[in-house]
């Protein structure tokens, strides 16, 4: 990855400790930076004077690019000079808060030229929204869940956002939907940004300010808080919307459970970006239901279920929009669970028929002397074809079964033979090789199964 590429670059300098480079971070409000000096140039093996159409690492007096700490992305950009122009592929910090810019270039560039520097405004406000959503779904998490809840990493880059928390037990969907429903309820109150730099005990004690990931200041370091009202208040050096508002919208799109009692939120802001997602799901929900209907019209003839045509009804009687899509999920899971309860009805059904109707089949001696019967019928699942194979093999002996079925879930087959018959023949190899399909499947000697497609 590129950002591993600048960050063993910078820990291979031994993080530039040994350079007097000073540089200024100005673009916590502007975007551009006209007539920034070049400082360092370096080719990743040699500290240059000039560069020429490559890429280079390079340093500016002043930089408006953000480099990736706090689990904020870094910016993204371009510079321009009158010997030419660059884009900006990286931006990594030292320790000491030098921005080291991965750049790629087109034309000339020395130290000491002056370079118009401009950040990519779209990547950097979507990033902001979506840092912003982090503290206030952790301030909305602490709310709804706690104090002993542990949030550990973030990261926010312009496609969304997602917070790893420790807690000691699983969050329910209610309880995340309150967590959202916070989140929102913040957003629409419009609370204003506020910045703050203050001492490390100042910052907890007055301003009530969290801090993550075991951080640890010297009492005379002046630290840096963002605030938003009384909702929210932390430790942080990224960069923020002015207003919450700016946000405009917000959605908790997943719940990750990661093991050992650590969980991820992953959620999305934007008036577009949200809208986007909630008509994904519903899409999804509407492809669901009708693919639900149509499994039950083909089985309606026969199978006609009251439970299952109320059901039907009633999600289509519900308003489909994003206020009742959790509604409209739940009235789905419903309805495919009474569609699963009937097909394992119909499914014993068509068994006992099946039965029914393989009890006169008799064996024919196949081209090697050896009992065989051959059976296929449409919509049998792999379950159904096993028990028709071991009810032959107790009724015949010496015997090879060979069972086919085509339906809309895929073409089944199964070959079982009987115990007495191994060695002599394998179940597996007669799947492999049968006349006018191509099977796909394993097994072993005495039985065998898998998916088939017609030869055409």
């Amino acid at each position: 990855m590129t950002m591993e590429k600048l960050r063993n670059f910078i820990k291979e300098q031994n993080d530039f400790k040994s350079s007097d480079l000073k540089s200024e971070f100005v673009g916590e409000e502007n975007l551009e930076a006209k007539g920034v000096n070049v400082i360092l140039l370096h080719d990743g093996i040699n500290e240059i004077k000039q560069a020429h159409n490559q890429v280079v690492y390079a340093v500016f007096d002043q930089t408006p690019f953000y480099a990736e700490k706090g689990g904020q992305i870094n910016d993204r950009g371009t510079i321009q000079w009158a010997g030419g122009s660059g884009i900006i592929i990286d931006v990594q910090p030292t320790s000491e808060g030098i921005n080291i810019h991965e750049i790629e270039i087109q034309g000339e560039l020395k130290v000491g030229d002056k370079v118009d520097a401009k950040v990519d405004k779209i990547k950097r406000l979507l990033t902001m929204k979506n840092h912003t959503a982090t503290h206030l779904t952790t301030a909305a998490a602490y709310e709804v869940l706690g104090p002993s809840l542990d949030h550990t990493t973030s990261f926010n880059d312009e496609h969304g956002m997602r917070k790893d928390f420790a807690y000691h037990r699983a969050v329910t969907q209610q309880e995340l939907a309150k967590i959202q429903s916070l989140t929102l309820k913040s957003i629409h109150d419009a609370i204003a940004r506020e910045i703050h730099f203050t001492t490390p005990d100042e910052a907890i004690n007055k301003y009530h300010a969290l801090s993550f990931d075991g951080d640890k200041f010297d009492e005379d370091t002046l630290v840096r808080i963002i605030r938003f009202g009384n909702f929210s208040c932390e430790l942080c050096a990224g960069t923020h919307v002015p207003n919450t508002k700016d946000l405009e919208d917000y959605v908790i799109t997943n719940l990750e459970s990661k093991g050992n009692g650590r969980f991820r939120i992953k959620a999305l802001t934007s008036y577009e970006t949200v809208k986007n997602h909630y008509d994904n799901l519903l899409d999804e929900q509407n492809k669901k239901l009708g693919s639900l209907i149509a499994k039950y019209n083909g089985m309606k003839n026969e199978n006609c279920n009251k439970n299952i045509d109320h059901a039907i009804n009633e999600i289509q009687l519900i308003e489909h929009n994003r206020e009742n899509i959790h509604l409209f999920q739940t009235q789905l899971d419903e309805l495919s669970e009474l569609l699963r309860i009937l097909e394992k009805e119909v499914a014993k059904k068509n068994e006992a028929n099946i039965f029914q109707e393989i009890k006169d089949l008799k064996p024919q001696l196949n081209a090697d002397g050896i009992n065989e019967i051959k059976f296929e019928k449409d919509n049998l699942n792999i379950t159904v074809l096993r028990s028709i194979g071991e009810e032959f093999k107790k009724n015949y002996a010496d015997l090879i079964v060979i069972l086919k079925s085509q339906s809309e879930e895929g073409n089944f087959i199964y070959v079982t033979i009987s115990e007495s018959l191994k060695g002599k023949a394998s179940a597996v190899e007669i799947l492999r090789n049968q006349k006018d399909i191509v099977a796909k499947g394993g097994g072993n000697e005495l039985a065998a199964q898998g998916k088939y497609e017609v030869i055409k």
